[in-house]
């Protein structure tokens, strides 16, 4: 008996210790921690500032809850991202950022608020932080408040509108408008503007306090028109504020500063690294929105706002998936129709050496990473073998670890995610989707997965095989897994 409790902890810290050294593991498709820093003003406070739902003094908080930050991403991955406890509650985030650049994270919340009072959070990524401020209504007072615009009937007082406005450019978080109102009655306030040039500002949240205080609204739309617009607020509590939008930026071509970025493969999906970049020489500044035609199947395409005269680097994203292998010209369109054409070599396709199903749909990739260890841990030998795949489409993984407790795997041997000793296996898919991580180990209840070595070439240092079974979301629900294979050569 004691030998088999032996044999017991050593297999599952042997396990363990495999995850938990490979999930240090640093690489593109997220399985390693990411890195990045959070945005903000200069006054310390988060880009964007989005604080949702109502939040009431002994109510407690839910899934409708939430505050929104922005992370500039450099290296994609893992995170998590928390705040401090204030007031009885907090916020927490935990994902994988599968891209480079500005993602806007939701952070749940947690906690019951305890009193009235404004809230004001430490939000901590990495070692970066800002700060970001929550109105708690008292208890019971969390009907609609009453208030005035100052200013109204005519311009809004004082109005403080943020962000560039550009002909055709889709406002963002940096769009908003700041507006002075008087509270008669404490509440929750709604407020949103008469759609005007496209555009609409809308803002909701807690008024806490009688008296002069200060509402934000974010913006939304697309600007149809250049020039200087009136903006009012809907309803009868109304004043305007303007909002000027600028025309499109004059600029050039240097048609020989083209430079394509990724690796193009027939039938797969561009990505986060599939761009191209061009260099203009613009002679009024400006937004700018530019486009490619589709070729054989992607496309690329860049808006922004150009603030200098002279030489400045625009990067187009791309979009699609070739559907064949071979020279393909791409024609870049920018303002008054000038054009600059370059061109991409798209390989074969992809080699697809792992695959699997769930319900119709097919998930499929290649190898990215390959492990086979053999230890001795109390008097045992042990056999681990670690796979990691990409998915084609770009911004999901793959991984399977399967031990063996007799010290060699073998043909036709199965494995089991449900077990903690003997042939044991784990099994993890990551997709970068809300609640969409998939995970079968013996940690998990619920989870039953087997996978089946069906072929170990130690010549070759191949090892093939097949896994079926149910594993776990996020949220605790089965995901049946159909149909899976997987082929991986080993150093």
């Amino acid at each position: 008996m004691r030998k088999q409790v032996l044999a017991f902890l050593s297999l599952a810290c042997f396990t363990l210790l495999f995850v938990g050294c490979a999930k240090e593991k640093s690489f593109e498709t997220g399985f390693g921690p990411s890195d990045g820093s959070l945005q903000s003003e200069s006054s310390g406070d988060c880009l964007p500032k989005n604080v949702v739902g109502i939040y009431e003094a002994t109510v407690a908080l839910t899934a409708d809850n939430y505050i929104e930050v922005d992370v500039e991403v450099t290296t994609p991955g893992s995170y998590t991202i928390v705040t401090d406890t204030v007031n009885g509650f907090s916020f927490k985030a935990q994902g994988y950022f599968t891209e480079a650049g500005i993602n806007t994270v939701k952070l749940l919340s947690n906690g019951t608020p305890q009193t009235k009072a404004i809230s004001n959070f430490t939000v901590r990524y990495k070692d970066t932080e800002c700060n970001i401020a929550v109105s708690v209504l008292p208890e019971g007072a969390s009907g609609p408040a009453a208030f005035d615009l100052v200013g109204a009937p005519n311009a809004c007082a004082d109005a403080i509108v943020d962000g560039v406005y550009g002909l055709g450019i889709a406002l963002n978080n940096s769009n908003t408008v700041t507006l002075k109102v008087n509270v008669t009655a404490i509440g929750v306030y709604d407020i949103t503007t008469t759609t005007t040039n496209g555009i609409t500002f809308k803002g909701t949240g807690a008024l806490i306090d009688p008296g002069p205080t200060t509402i934000t609204l974010n913006g939304s739309g697309t600007p149809v028109a250049v020039g200087a617009f009136d903006i009012p607020i809907a309803g009868p509590n109304s004043c305007t504020f303007g909002v000027t939008v600028v025309g499109p930026a004059e600029y050039t071509f240097d048609c020989n500063s083209i430079v394509v970025n990724g690796v193009y493969a027939a039938n797969t999906q561009l990505g986060s690294a599939n761009t191209i970049k061009i260099t203009v020489n613009a002679t009024t500044v400006g937004p700018y929105s530019i486009t490619t035609n589709t070729a054989d199947g992607m496309s690329f395409s860049g808006s922004g706002q150009i603030s200098a005269i002279g030489a400045n680097d625009i990067t187009l994203n791309g979009t699609g998936k070739p559907a064949t292998a071979g020279n393909k010209t791409i024609t870049i369109t920018g303002v008054n129709g000038e054009t600059c054409t370059g061109d991409i070599v798209v390989s074969g396709p992809p080699v697809i050496n792992w695959k699997f199903k769930i319900g119709t749909k097919e998930y499929q990739g290649s190898t990215y990473y390959t492990d086979y260890q053999t230890t001795s841990v109390g008097g045992f030998t042990f056999a681990h073998f670690e796979y990691i795949g990409n998915n084609t489409a770009g911004g999901e993984s793959i991984r399977i670890d399967i031990t063996d407790g007799n010290g060699t795997i073998n043909n036709n041997e199965e494995y089991k995610t449900n077990v903690a000793t003997g042939n044991l296996a784990t099994f993890m898919y990551l997709i970068d989707e809300p609640d969409a991580n998939y995970v079968a180990d013996f940690s998990v209840t619920g989870s039953n997965m087997t996978i089946k070595v069906t072929s170990h070439n130690t010549t070759t240092k191949t090892i093939k095989g097949t896994f079926s079974g149910t594993a776990k979301d996020d949220d605790g629900n089965n995901v049946v897994i159909t149909n899976g294979e997987f082929e991986g050569v080993y150093p």
